[in-house]
């Protein structure tokens, strides 16, 4: 296959970096953005806009944990990159689509050179594994795979193989899976991923401030910019914009996941992430099969819409469910054991009819409010592409 086509102006040492110096330093005439929310979204952001010389205040009513408290909702994703549309998020429309691939390449393309780098990548938590995709149809025969497996392979994603071969390759069973393919995939250790990015936005000199802006920020947008001494607002608030933009478009999507120990000694030790759509792509309950990090596997997944508590247990229905659709196709997950200090991962995921939105505020003219919201679950997936088109509608302030 031909070399992958790079499809990021970021070059990593260069244009960002993981130093503690802004690749370009601010100065006293840089403009102050001021992001909300702390999110992948809002920090990944933040990373791009301090090495491009901007100052940056980051407001957010929580923080990452790493405790066996509720984490973000950035930290409870898999997280593996995936090629829109993902199977586990809804349709998006033609005429975002484009948009959205443009935002993952980019973003596959900052990944792997974190992975490239065997110093950064342990610390960033970010390794390049093979992912199996199944279908328990003919792909040929489908129209949305069919289209969205000629557009990975046409990107030259590396590692792509498309046969149905590796049904036995990787010894899947029962019978669910009737064609299959493969690539190389980055996949991400969000709680690490995250605890790296928001110490290195800290250190380039990002000032962080806790705090929750109750309504539209259109009604606050005076206050805000007086408050931080800021030029921008960047809204980074997920699922909150339904209040903070007035957006009715979004809606909760509760997720959950198993983790399990992933050491070889209960079962063959997965180095390979598996996917498995359903028959129908408007269904996102699939078999999501991750390996976290170095022992620990991520068992998934579904989507619950209009679900707001963070309540699922082991014992849940969809939890059940779910380990059952898993050990199905991979039956040696029966002797898996979950983690004991953090068996279950689960979040509210913030959901867009509308697809992402990244925009300015445009309900009132002169506004200097860029909106950045509504990834859904391919928030690590389009996150750099997605700060790639923050950063381009900063300047053009």
């Amino acid at each position: 296959m031909p070399e992958f086509i790079s499809k990021s102006p970021l070059t990593l040492g260069k244009d960002i970096t993981t130093k503690s110096e802004p690749a370009k330093p601010p100065s006293s005439t840089s403009h102050h953005v001021l992001v909300v929310g702390a999110g992948v979204t809002g920090l990944t952001s933040a990373w791009l806009l301090l090495d491009r010389g901007y100052k940056v205040t980051i407001l957010s009513k929580e923080w990452p944990t790493f405790t066996k408290e509720q984490r973000l909702t950035s930290q409870i994703a898999g997280a593996m990159w995936e090629f829109p549309t993902a199977p586990c998020g809804p349709r998006l429309k033609p005429d975002n689509l484009a948009r959205l691939r443009e935002y993952a390449l980019q973003s596959y393309d900052v990944y792997l050179q974190l992975a490239q780098d065997t110093e950064l990548a342990p610390d960033f938590g970010v390794r390049v594994r093979k992912i199996l995709c199944g279908a328990p149809y003919a792909i040929a025969e489908d129209e949305v795979e069919r289209e969205r497996v000629e557009a990975i392979e046409q990107a030259r994603i590396p590692g792509f193989r498309h046969d149905k071969s590796l049904i036995e390759a990787y010894n899947l069973s029962g019978g669910v899976v009737v064609d299959t393919f493969e690539y190389q995939t980055p996949i991400i250790d969000s709680d690490q991923a995250i605890k790296f990015i928001l110490n290195l936005v800290k250190a380039k000199g990002a000032q962080l401030a806790t705090g929750e802006v109750k309504g539209d920020f259109l009604s606050h947008e005076q206050e805000l910019l007086q408050q931080y001494n800021a030029d921008v607002i960047v809204n980074a608030t997920g699922l909150d914009a339904q209040t903070t933009a007035s957006d009715t478009s979004l809606y909760a999507g509760r997720g959950g996941l198993l983790r399990v120990v992933n050491d070889g000694k209960t079962f063959p030790k997965i180095e390979h992430a598996l996917v498995v759509n359903n028959k129908d792509h408007m269904d996102y309950n699939i078999v999501f099969v991750v390996p976290r990090n170095e022992n620990t596997l991520i068992l998934g997944t579904f989507t619950e819409e209009g679900e707001t508590e963070n309540s699922l247990t082991e014992n849940s229905p969809a939890m059940v469910e779910m380990r059952a659709k898993c050990e199905r196709i991979l039956p040696q997950l029966k002797d898996a054991k979950l983690e004991p200090e953090y068996p279950i991962a689960q979040g509210i995921r913030p959901m867009r009819r509308d697809d992402v939105r990244i925009e300015k505020e445009s309900r009132r003219a002169g506004s200097r409010i860029v909106h950045a919201y509504g990834h859904g679950t391919e928030g690590w997936s389009l996150a750099w592409g997605s700060a790639l088109e923050v950063a381009g509608l900063v300047a053009s302030y």
